[in-house]
């Protein structure tokens, strides 16, 4: 009998022991400590997606802006050729100036900076109306035109800085970009295009 009462003492003794051994439950720093870890991860999940996606934007930008130096230089050009003559007029209240091409009696196509400045705009009027309207984005600056007499014709050319796609708080760190200018002989078959350098 007394055996038996040492040997369920015995059995209690260690089922106390079992139990007093396991984690009651966490910490307060413990708790902290894993909420802080979560923190940094999606900090750091949220600032590699947001990097991934800027990256994706300013490639589609680029790519986009490529393009329309594409179509804006053929389309100079393709005027151009076409042009009967051609000449450079001062816009009303600006400082800048309008390249005019005159295509045949009564139409012409006019070459100026959009309104908001950070474009090409192409107008084509017949009879003092406007038919087509073609803008071009391209973030440019320092826009203006050249017209040389050449023998035989003429040859005339549109000269504008293109902006890099990010601009510092710093103008000393801002990049100077490219200066982008397109040539052709009014009424001829000729063109010349190139991209270099500032």
């Amino acid at each position: 009998m007394n055996k038996l009462r040492m040997i369920e003492t015995v059995r209690t003794n260690s089922a106390l022991n079992i139990t007093s051994a396991l984690p009651k439950g966490v910490s307060l720093i413990e708790m902290l400590l894993a909420m802080a870890l979560m923190s940094v991860i999606f900090t750091l999940g949220a600032s590699i997606l947001a990097f991934l996606m800027r990256v994706e934007m300013e490639g589609t930008n680029r790519i986009q802006k490529t393009f329309n130096l594409q179509r804006l230089s053929h389309q100079f050009r393709e005027d151009a050729r076409s042009a009967q003559s051609v000449e450079i007029v001062p816009e009303n209240n600006k400082k800048s100036t309008i390249l005019k091409f005159e295509m045949k009696p009564e139409t012409s196509i006019l070459y100026s900076e959009n309104t908001q400045g950070n474009g090409i705009l192409r107008l084509k009027k017949q009879s003092n109306k406007t038919i087509t309207r073609t803008e071009y984005p391209i973030s440019e600056d320092a826009l203006y035109f050249e017209i040389e007499k050449q023998n035989p014709g003429l040859m005339v050319s549109m000269n504008f800085r293109i902006l890099p796609e990010v601009l510092h708080e710093n103008q000393t760190l801002n990049k100077p970009g490219n200066s982008f200018k397109v040539e052709s002989q009014v009424n001829r078959k000729f063109s010349i295009q190139k991209s270099t350098p500032k």
